[in-house]
């Protein structure tokens, strides 16, 4: 227990061990045992993450950022890349956050294999948060807060 952490939050108290911290200096939150984050571990969570903001509709480039924050008014796009244009390392991560009122829709360029359980690639709302990983050439699961239809 000594090397534990208290770190609280909002609406829940949790000990952390230092396991739990690796994981977010590795860009993992880690999880009270409600299963919800608290206000410090998100906010823990942001100060080692890197972002990129769009403010139009774009690609998944070589120099974003491990977070793409999408700051669009106005109904927008995201596409991830074939490998014969981008060739990310498989195992990629990217976040992407809905920061404008305008909606983000993740698609998937020519080629590319979005595995997914959602029925939409669309952002739920503003300040929703999806997750894209690089599974293996040209294939990617994507899961998060997407909207129902």
């Amino acid at each position: 227990m000594a090397d534990d952490v208290l770190i609280s939050g909002l609406d829940a108290v949790t000990t952390l061990t230092a396991a739990d911290l690796i994981e977010v200096e590795q860009g993992e939150v880690p999880t009270s045992t409600s299963g919800k984050a608290t206000l410090q571990q998100i906010s823990d969570f942001c100060a080692k993450t890197d972002f990129t903001t769009k403010t139009a509709s774009g690609v998944i480039g070589a120099l974003d950022k491990e977070s793409i924050e999408m700051s669009v008014g106005t109904a927008n796009t995201l596409t991830i890349q074939n490998d014969t244009t981008l060739a990310l390392d498989d195992n990629t991560i990217k976040n992407v956050i809905q920061i404008g009122s305008g909606q983000t829709t993740i698609v998937a360029d020519t080629g590319v294999t979005i595995l997914t359980a959602a029925l939409t690639l669309k952002l739920r709302a503003r300040y929703s948060v999806i997750t894209l990983v690089k599974r293996a050439t040209n294939t990617w699961y994507a899961f998060g807060d997407f909207a129902a239809s």
